[in-house]
C-alpha cells in the first residue's frame, strides 16, 4: 500500500481519515512513522481546519506546521506536508486581510475603538458587498460595520473605520472582537477571514 498510495489525497481527507489509517496501517504493520505525524501534524491540522478558525489563522498555523517535518520522511509524511502546501497556496492566491486596533496604547478616549484593515493578498476587496466588518464588544451584541472610507481594496491598500464602545462608567477595560467574514451561499454560514481579540483601556 505505501508504495501505491494515491497522491494529491486532500488534506480534509487526510484530516478525516486520519484514526482509520493509523489502525489500519498498525494491523498490517505498515505504521512507520504515521503515529508521530497524526500526533504532530494532523491533530493540529484538525483544529485549524475547524470552520470557526479564520482563515489568516488557518495559514499561519499550517505554514508553522510545514517546519516540523524533521524526521517525517515516509511516502505518507510527504503526501501531508504537500497536501499541507496545496492548502497554503490555495489561501496566498485568495482574499486576504489584516486588521488591527489602531487607538493609542489601546486606550479609548472619545467613546470609539478605531480600527484599520490592509489587504495582505494579490486579489481586491469590496468590503461591504461580499466581505463584512464585524464588531463585537463582550456582553454586547454582534454589529455589522460600515467602511466609508476606501471599500475596494487593492492589494497593499489600507482602510479603516471605528465603533462606539457601549460604556456604563464602571469599567477598567473592555473586551472586543474584531473580524471580517466572507459571505457563503449557505444561510447563517460565516467564513472568516480574519478574527483579532483585544483589551481596550478605559480612561
Amino acid at each position: 500500500m505505501g508504495q501505491s498510495l494515491k497522491t494529491n489525497i486532500s488534506l480534509e481527507l487526510w484530516v478525516k481519515y486520519r484514526q482509520i489509517i493509523k489502525e489500519f496501517l498498525e494491523d498490517n504493520h505498515m505504521l512507520m512513522d504515521f503515529a508521530i505525524l497524526q500526533e504532530r501534524i494532523l491533530e493540529k491540522c484538525a483544529i485549524l481546519l475547524n470552520e470557526d478558525t479564520s482563515q489568516e489563522k488557518r495559514y499561519m498555523g499550517l505554514k508553522q506546521l510545514l517546519e516540523m517535518s524533521e524526521d517525517l520522511e515516509s511516502l505518507y509524511s510527504r503526501n501531508v506536508f504537500d497536501a499541507i502546501r496545496r492548502v497554503c497556496s490555495r489561501i496566498e492566491d485568495s482574499p486576504r486581510l489584516s486588521i488591527a486596533v489602531v487607538n493609542d496604547n489601546q486606550q479609548m478616549t472619545d467613546g470609539f475603538v478605531y480600527f484599520m484593515i490592509q489587504n495582505i493578498g494579490k486579489c481586491t476587496v469590496t468590503l461591504s458587498d461580499d466581505y463584512i466588518v464585524l464588531f463585537k464588544q463582550e456582553g454586547h451584541p454582534e454589529r455589522k460595520i460600515a467602511i466609508d472610507s476606501i471599500r475596494d481594496l487593492q492589494s497593499g491598500f489600507i482602510t479603516g473605520g471605528k465603533a462606539k464602545l457601549v460604556i456604563n462608567g464602571l469599567e477598567d477595560s473592555v473586551s472586543v472582537n474584531l473580524a471580517v467574514f466572507k459571505r457563503t451561499n449557505i444561510e447563517k454560514e460565516k467564513s472568516y477571514v480574519i478574527q483579532a481579540k483585544y483589551s481596550i483601556s478605559v480612561t
